[in-house]
């Protein structure tokens, strides 16, 4: 791990093979509290990884857990690329894993940022109406009104930390690898790889707003029909949701104000 400085990165902590720590970080690095937060994918009790605690003014490393078959892990992960992929609420750690679990297709873990105590709360499932991806793999994850948040593929899945009860409904038929998302007021704003699709939902009621593939407009902005989505940001003088193409580097924008998808022309890759 790297800490970044206007001097440039210097050496922050180094994960290794020899303490049973784990190795192999990946995923957001997530800072509360003068702690960053961290999961490896080798290593530990059961070498499927660990979640790390690492204090930011020590420099020193606590494990929190080991992950396990049942715990679940993530060994490798292709979406989303590395943010947004854990939060922490009321001193509870949440995580989505890929792999293990009930059904072997990753979990949503409930950690205790002080004692490690740990809950699987959800066993992932298939894909719902999909024969394209058996596996939700890592989605993206906010807090919102103290709700656990997860979009992953075509599901959100909101987790509420007061009842303990998990809800769980599908965004669209198939599936597709989350990428990025913007969180602006009580609206959340989803992009996917390979068929960008783009969507808004309501977190405020739970209720999906745009449903729209970027690929399809792609072909009557571009004259090419493939889109491939990496990030979205908020442009606040347009007021509009900006979605990248990483192949060629345009762009897609949704205008809040009249729920238009527009060709981008403001900004360049």
């Amino acid at each position: 791990i790297y800490k970044v400085t206007p001097s440039g990165a210097l050496p922050f902590y180094n994960l290794t093979q020899a303490n049973n720590l784990g190795y192999n970080a990946f995923g957001q690095i997530l800072v509360d509290g003068g702690f960053m937060y961290i999961e490896t994918s080798a290593g530990g009790a059961n070498n499927l990884g660990t979640v790390l605690k690492i204090d930011i003014a020590a420099g020193t490393a606590t494990k929190l857990l080991d992950f396990s078959s049942v715990t679940g892990f993530t060994s490798y992960i292709l979406n989303p690329t590395g943010n947004k992929d854990k939060v922490i609420i009321n001193g509870k750690l949440y995580i989505n894993t890929a792999q293990g679990g009930a059904n072997s297709l990753g979990t949503i873990l409930e950690v205790d940022i002080v004692t490690g105590a740990h809950t699987v709360i959800y066993d992932l499932l298939n894909t719902p109406s999909s024969s394209s991806a058996s596996t939700f793999s890592k989605g993206l994850a906010i807090e919102y009104n103290g709700d656990y948040v997860l979009v992953a593929h075509n599901r959100l899945l909101v987790y509420n930390t007061t009842t303990q009860t998990l809800t769980a409904q599908t965004l669209f038929t198939g599936a597709a690898a989350v990428n990025d998302f913007h969180l602006l007021g009580s609206d959340l704003y989803v992009v996917y790889n390979s068929i960008a699709r783009f969507l808004k939902i309501d977190l405020s009621t739970y209720t999906l707003l745009v449903n729209q593939r970027l690929d399809t407009l792609a072909s009557s902005f571009f004259g090419a029909n493939t889109y491939f989505s990496t990030t979205c940001f908020y442009d606040s003088v347009l007021n509009r949701i900006v979605t990248k193409n990483y192949i060629d580097l345009k762009m897609i924008s949704y205008d809040i104000a009249t729920n238009t998808f527009v060709q981008e022309t403001n900004h360049s890759g």
